[in-house]
């Protein structure tokens, strides 16, 4: 086992998944891979509310871009081998998605800030072969 897939979301669950990684990476020796999801924005309107999603996508994403900067900084401090990459939509079908080569997936239970996804149900999809 060398390679961690950690789920990079600016909530109140990421510094323990933050932690857990640079541990189990230090440990095994092993490669980090941040995913950093930036949640597609669902609004329920009419035509015209596109202009509303575009920019709560633009709040989003300039967030996560601020949270990038604090822990790639951290990251530079640690030693460990760690690549980055961005993605727009959902975390489920993200993390199915960048997971195909990950050992092992460092997510907590549930997001407190969002009743979905509870990830028992996508990363255990993901092991099924699914």
């Amino acid at each position: 086992m060398k390679n961690l897939l950690l789920l990079v979301h600016d909530d109140p669950g990421q510094e323990a998944r933050f932690q857990v990684a640079l541990d189990v990476t230090r440990a095994i020796k092993g490669h980090l891979q941040c995913l950093d999801v930036s949640i597609l924005p669902v609004l329920i309107g009419d035509f015209y509310s596109g202009a509303g999603e575009a920019m709560l996508l633009a709040d989003e994403r300039e967030q996560e871009n601020l949270n990038r900067a604090r822990l790639e900084a951290r990251l530079a401090n640690e030693g460990l081998p760690w690549d980055w990459t961005n993605t727009t939509g959902a975390i489920a079908p993200s993390l199915r998605e960048a997971s195909a080569l990950a050992d092992l997936i460092i997510v907590n239970r549930q997001l407190d800030q969002f009743p979905l996804p509870d990830m028992r149900g996508p990363i255990a999809v993901r092991w099924d072969g699914a």
